[in-house]
């Protein structure tokens, strides 16, 4: 089988992400065309992946993916229609929708746990610096005075790495050796971000809402969140508490995130959960093509 993935904006790399484990781990092919690409749909091509815009439709095997808030998408179509398990899920516009995974190569090269550094690494990797809606939002200001503070407080033993404005490989690099990563402390939900630093055994703080967690748990079969599930309000205390109890604790953390990544978010049983639904797709529109007949 043969996917394209179609997308109109970045939508944090996430297509991108779902070819590579679909590429790797299963026998089909999967390729993303749209922004910033120059790819196009072949004439063998079995299914289009439309994500949160539709763009060209194949003739007969259509579905789409929401990653964002119903405005920045087509929300009203009669394609099948699948959400990231995330905060758009809360949606009631995507309440129909099947919930679908970020999946994380955690056996490429950039997510193997490199537990490097004398002192503790702390990272952040806003990839906005205001708030653009209720879910868009890093909290941004907040946290850099937190972490401010916090590099004043533990001078020898903290230090701490603000990833912004850089290539996706750089900010995988960087974000591979700290040891504690701050995912964001604002929202109800986890994002791609927090996702990485927990498959690269990083001890990572995310605020997720008791909805959100649910879903990740169902999902997932897991009975525990690997986050360390803070608000902005307890962000300093809960970076003092982590400090103070050491590095070894840290890299105890860390090494228990990525064993729950690669139990309950397995990048093979991802691929193949997307896949599923690509095979119920041309299913269906066989069956209606037989009754029509």
């Amino acid at each position: 089988m043969i996917i394209a993935h179609f997308k109109k904006t970045p939508i944090a790399w996430s297509p991108e992400a779902i070819c590579k484990v679909i590429n790797k781990y299963t026998e089909h092919h999967s390729f993303v065309f749209g922004f910033q690409s120059a790819n196009k749909i072949t004439l063998d091509t079995n299914v289009v992946h439309h994500h949160n815009q539709v763009g060209p439709l194949h003739d007969k095997n259509n579905l789409i993916q929401y990653h964002s808030e119903p405005f920045r998408t087509s929300w009203n179509v009669s394609l099948q229609r699948l959400v990231i398990a995330q905060w758009p899920a809360l949606f009631d516009e995507f309440s129909s929708c099947k919930l679908v995974r970020n999946p994380i190569d955690l056996f490429s090269d950039e997510f193997i746990p490199k537990y490097m550094g004398d002192k503790i690494r702390i990272g952040y990797s806003p990839s906005i610096h205001n708030q653009n809606s209720l879910w868009h939002d890093k909290g941004y200001t907040e946290t850099i005075a937190i972490l401010n503070y916090i590099s004043n407080k533990y001078k020898d033993k903290v230090e701490f790495d603000l990833i912004h404005g850089v290539s996706l490989s750089e900010c995988l690099k960087r974000k591979s050796i700290c040891n504690i990563f701050i995912d964001e402390v604002v929202t109800d939900s986890y994002h791609r971000s927090g996702l990485e630093s927990l498959g690269m055994g990083i001890a990572t703080i995310c605020s997720v809402g008791e909805d959100i967690e649910k879903i990740m748990l169902n999902f997932s079969g897991a009975k525990s969140s690997p986050f360390i599930n803070v608000r902005m309000g307890q962000l300093a205390d809960s970076l003092s508490n982590l400090i103070e109890t050491g590095l070894h604790n840290l890299l105890e953390i860390g090494v228990n995130s990525r064993i729950w990544m690669e139990r309950y978010w397995h990048p093979e049983t991802i691929a193949n959960e997307y896949i599923k639904h690509y095979v119920d797709l041309i299913e269906k529109k066989n069956e209606k093509f037989r009754k029509i007949k």
